[in-house]
């Protein structure tokens, strides 16, 4: 399933869920391919990564958190800017030290 949810509305995407669950218990193997990191964590069990086309890495149970799966995304450790969201727009993040008119994104 490539995004899924994309266009699903919360109610439509919690019955996904359900469905998906439902299947895994029965064994059935599913290939879930989402940029919304939450979802991949409350689904899977395996997660490859992939940058570029290829195998970045895999996480399998604890190892499944959102920092980890960045940090193999984008090739580097990037704890050090965990937190740098505040939600509002910031000249200047004074932890990762970018100048943006947007605001930035946390990896929480």
């Amino acid at each position: 399933m490539d995004e899924p949810t994309s266009s699903l509305s919360e109610h439509e995407a919690a019955r996904l869920f359900q469905v998906i669950r439902s299947l895994s218990e029965r064994g059935v193997s599913i290939v879930y391919i989402s940029h919304r990191l939450r979802e991949v964590q409350a689904l899977a069990h395996r997660v490859t990564v992939l940058r570029d086309g290829r195998n970045a890495g895999e996480l399998t149970g604890a190892e499944n958190q959102s920092e980890r799966m960045v940090s193999l995304m984008v090739g580097r450790d990037v704890s050090l800017f965990a937190g740098c969201i505040s939600g509002r727009r910031a000249r200047r993040c004074s932890r990762c030290m970018t100048s943006s008119s947007r605001p930035t994104r946390a990896i929480s």
